[in-house]
């Protein structure tokens, strides 16, 4: 049984959000809004495990990525714009 213990703990960290994050990353372009939003579930998570500062700076880098593109853009499909507005929710709940 102790095994079966390890093996689950072992899953949990290979299929850690950084790991995540650092994969869509090396995949650059294509996988641009898989990292980012690999980057916010990270950064939510942080925030509730009370980690403020981590949860922060992943958010600020949300932001940092797309800068002001789909800026002003309502509409559902624009990726930029929703996942800007979800960077600056939590950084709102930071504050």
């Amino acid at each position: 049984m102790r095994g079966h213990g390890l093996n689950a703990r072992c899953r949990a960290v290979r299929y850690s959000p950084d790991t995540a994050i650092t994969l869509f990353a090396s995949l650059g372009d294509p996988a641009r809004h898989d990292h980012t939003g690999a980057q916010l579930m990270a950064a939510w998570l942080e925030f509730d495990l009370g980690r403020s500062s981590a949860a922060g700076i992943r958010a600020r880098a949300v932001l940092d990525e797309y800068g002001n593109e789909g800026e002003g853009d309502t509409e559902l499909d624009n990726i930029p714009a929703r996942r800007g507005a979800e960077a600056r929710a939590l950084l709102d709940y930071l504050d």
